[in-house]
């Protein structure tokens, strides 16, 4: 009996999202392996922001279909989503900006939690036990990211840069098999960025993540992602490798807005 090949992590096949007669995405095709780094670029307005809120829930595409593993995730609620292994940072960063760092993580990975609410309201072993369990996992994630020693101050009082590594060990804490990672180098300065740079490439490697990421610092994408989708208004205009994504016309005109020599 032949063994079944296994599908691709994600197996996104024309997907369309459209807000009344304003087509935001038009049949947008995307296709993960495991372990695949993929970039998703584009002038602003392009339509990436849309395409991560349709695969995480936010959305519900107006045509098209999404595969997690083999399954169509279309309609499913962002939380189920969440936990079925799709975890996502932000464009605008969205941190429990009063709560301690360290809670920030623990919070994430409550949604692994199996405790039920009795046992939590009753303080029960098994609820203490998976309390001191996660926040052991989150304070090693904080090391990871170089805040272990932030733990204990409010999120709202970390520089920039750290707020943007503290989404990330956020999204982490969830345990993601895939990771949408939404601009996650906007606001830094080049310092951060490099810095930026490292931990994606050491998380990818520690965790053995798919990783598929909007950004428009080009020197970041050209430096980390093999692979790189081109979107403008909407539609794909080109995909391929740094070099041949820096050299196709068709980007060149989106970025410039004005016809490519030839």
């Amino acid at each position: 009996m032949a063994v079944q090949p296994e599908p691709p992590l994600l197996e996104v096949e024309s997907l369309t999202m459209a807000f009344g007669g304003l087509v935001a995405v038009s049949q947008f095709n995307l296709r993960l392996e495991r372990g695949e780094l993929v970039a998703l670029i584009g002038p602003n307005g392009a339509g990436k922001t849309t395409v991560f809120n349709c695969l995480t829930g936010v959305y519900t595409p107006t045509a098209g279909s999404i595969r997690l593993r083999g399954r169509n995730i279309v309609g499913w609620p962002p939380h189920r989503v969440a936990r079925a292994g799709v975890a996502r940072t932000f464009q605008n960063i969205r941190l429990f900006r009063d709560l301690e760092v360290l809670d920030n993580v623990r919070i994430a990975a409550h949604l692994r939690q199996q405790a039920t609410l009795a046992e939590a309201i009753l303080r029960l072993p098994r609820f203490r036990r998976e309390e001191r369990r996660l926040a052991a996992e989150a304070y090693e994630l904080l090391e990871l990211v170089g805040l272990s020693h932030r733990a204990h101050q409010l999120a709202k009082t970390l520089p920039y840069g750290e707020q943007r590594r503290l989404e990330i060990a956020r999204a982490l804490a969830t345990h993601p098999v895939l990771l949408l990672l939404d601009e996650p180098a906007a606001g830094m300065n080049p310092q951060e960025t490099d810095t930026l740079t490292g931990l994606i490439d050491l998380i990818r490697d520690r965790f053995g993540l798919t990783i598929l990421l909007i950004e428009h610092d080009m020197r970041l994408v050209m430096r980390i992602a093999p692979r790189i989708l081109v979107l403008d208004y909407g539609q794909t205009i080109a995909e391929g490798s740094p070099e041949q994504i820096r050299t196709d016309p068709r980007v060149i005109q989106a970025y410039l807005g004005e016809e490519a020599v030839g």
